[in-house]
């Protein structure tokens, strides 16, 4: 038992750092925003919306961050969650481990899902549904200082991604896993310590 091999040592020094490297960091799910560019007026749009967790019919209080920016040849533009006054509305919003869709409403309620990220007074983004399979408004806008970025709204906007249950605003891109500085300072003092511990077994049994 008292003696361990180089192979062996090796192996459980990366298994550990395996197993660090692999743990997720517990921040929320980020969802990449849909770049709808045939609605968006010659703009293109990138950013990030950050839920708290999967669920349907989340509020307000499950968006916990979000951060857009839209360019059109020269002109770029950007807006986050930590604007003075920014702030969220949401209704009707499934967040699934993949995407984040605004639904379309039941037919039989007289009501449009939606999502808005505002800053009053300053600029706004909003996904608006409207109810599925019957004629009922749905919008797509962006607009900065009182003026339409882009403004689409009509009964039934086509929405370029979209599944049975509503428009796909948001997917999950892989991540790329966090390193602790102070978990990764333990493996390496792991290895340290069985490199030592070789050495000097090597110069007693020499």
């Amino acid at each position: 038992m008292d003696r361990i091999s180089w192979k062996s040592t090796s192996c459980l020094a990366l298994a550990a750092m395996v197993c660090l490297l692999a743990a997720p960091a517990s921040a929320g799910i980020v969802y990449t925003m849909t770049n709808a560019s045939g609605l968006q007026n010659g703009w293109a749009l990138s950013g990030t919306i950050t839920v708290s967790g999967t669920g349907t019919n989340l509020g307000s209080a499950d968006i916990t961050g979000w951060a857009y920016t839209v360019i059109k040849e020269s002109d770029s533009r950007t807006f986050s969650s930590s604007d003075p006054n920014a702030s969220v509305t949401v209704r009707g919003l499934l967040a699934t481990p993949t995407q984040l869709i605004v639904k379309y409403a039941p037919n039989d309620v007289f009501q449009t899902n939606s999502l808005l990220l505002t800053r009053p007074s300053v600029n706004e983004l909003i996904w608006n549904t409207g109810r599925s399979g019957l004629n009922s408004p749905r919008r797509y806008v962006a607009s900065n200082d009182f003026s339409d970025l882009w403004s689409n709204s009509n009964l039934n906007l086509a929405f370029p991604s979209t599944t049975a249950d509503g428009w796909v605003i948001g997917t999950v891109v892989a991540p790329v896993p966090e390193i602790d500085p102070a978990g990764l300072g333990s493996v390496l003092a792991l290895v340290a310590g069985a490199l030592g511990l070789l050495e000097r077994r090597r110069l007693k049994t020499a």
